[in-house]
């Protein structure tokens, strides 16, 4: 029988969010070269995302690598209206991804 006081037995399984920009400019990059070249749309690199957005490149950079503890969600937000502006289909799952602790 399983002791729900326990705390071995309910040890909850704990997450880490990371911001994956590059990631997904990678997974467009790797969707768009798979199109006739008549309709692929361009992909930003990180140093033209952030220019576009009005950003540092260290900042997506800080980002993305984990660098720092708290993202600005104006910038996210700015960054998913830009790509959906370009036609690059971009929501926040793209951009954030939650890995176990003791894999990030």
């Amino acid at each position: 029988m399983i002791d729900p006081n326990n705390e071995t037995t309910h040890k909850a399984r704990e997450f880490v969010m990371r911001v994956t920009i590059a990631e997904h400019l990678n997974r467009l990059q790797a969707q768009e070269s798979n199109r006739p070249p008549a309709i692929r749309r361009e992909v930003p690199n990180m140093t033209d995302l952030a220019r576009q957005v009005g950003v540092s490149r260290a900042t997506l950079y800080n980002f993305d690598n984990g660098r720092t503890r708290k993202i600005n969600i104006d910038v996210m937000t700015e960054i998913i209206n830009y790509l959906n502006q370009c036609g690059l289909d971009t929501d926040i799952p793209d951009l954030l991804t939650l890995y176990p602790s003791d894999l990030a």
